[in-house]
């Protein structure tokens, strides 16, 4: 297998965990564009509507992850760990 070749633990620890669940699934790229939107909507409108954040979080969460599950089989060269996290969370992250 792949992630034997390269030398990590498929088991990662608690800390490691949190951290590549946030990065691996795509909830630190919708985290970014949520606030985005809304310090622009706060600086050009005065007002702070969930709609377009929930809107935009919504959004790269189903792009991301559709893109995460469709590339596993590229991506177990370029991004062994990201693969190994996306198999292991292949329901949650087609949930999302």
């Amino acid at each position: 297998m792949a992630t034997e070749t390269i030398g990590f633990d498929p088991r990662p620890s608690v800390g490691r965990s949190v951290a590549e669940a946030v990065v691996f699934s795509s909830l630190l790229a919708a985290a970014v564009g949520a606030s985005l939107v809304a310090v622009t909507e706060r600086a050009l409108y005065q007002r702070n509507s969930l709609v377009p954040t929930l809107i935009v979080v919504c959004g790269t969460l189903v792009i991301y992850n559709i893109d995460r599950l469709r590339d596993r089989h590229r991506d177990r060269h370029t991004a062994p760990r990201r693969t190994v996290f996306v198999d292991r969370h292949a329901t949650a992250l087609f949930a999302l």
